[in-house]
């Protein structure tokens, strides 16, 4: 699938283009590529790095990790905006189905969620794992790396910015 097209398609914004580091990650995205690192400043363009595949394949399931309260319910409102289904992590009520899941780090390593990583993988759904705002969410775990416990490493590339 072209993701640019994608995107403009998603966006209604026909000369919608990936720029800067966008570019070079998406398409290492596209290629499946473990992990892919995006260092972009605040409105970057970084969320786009997930929503733009999620709305490109809703078959499948993206879980994004994000520490923010705030930032959560923001993405919720963008994904809605731009009809990708988006859900927040509760254990009593794991989504069945969703292009989009959100989960706080914490919940990131409980049991519960990973049995449902682990029924995504079985299904085939699990498209990608996203951490977003890493900074923040290593500094939330007693050995600062949550997305070690979550998303093993498969190798891979890194897309470092530009300007950073």
């Amino acid at each position: 699938m072209d993701m640019e097209a994608a995107a403009q398609r998603m966006t209604g914004q026909a000369t919608m283009r990936f720029r800067g580091v966008q570019d070079p990650a998406i398409r290492a995205i596209q290629r499946g590529e473990s992990p892919v690192v995006a260092v972009m400043p605040t409105g970057g363009g970084k969320s786009m790095l997930f929503m733009v595949p999620a709305f490109a394949t809703p078959g499948g399931t993206t879980v994004v990790v994000v520490p923010l309260v705030a930032l959560r319910a923001d993405m919720t409102r963008r994904c809605q905006q731009l009809g990708i289904s988006c859900v927040a992590w509760e254990s009593r009520c794991p989504p069945d189905a969703a292009s989009i899941v959100l989960v706080t780090p914490e919940s990131a390593v409980s049991p519960d969620f990973h049995t449902f990583l682990n029924r995504l993988r079985w299904t085939r759904r699990l498209d990608r794992i996203v951490i977003d705002e890493c900074h923040v969410v290593a500094g939330t775990h007693p050995d600062g790396m949550v997305d070690r416990h979550v998303a093993p490493d498969h190798g891979g590339g890194v897309m470092p910015a530009d300007e950073a």
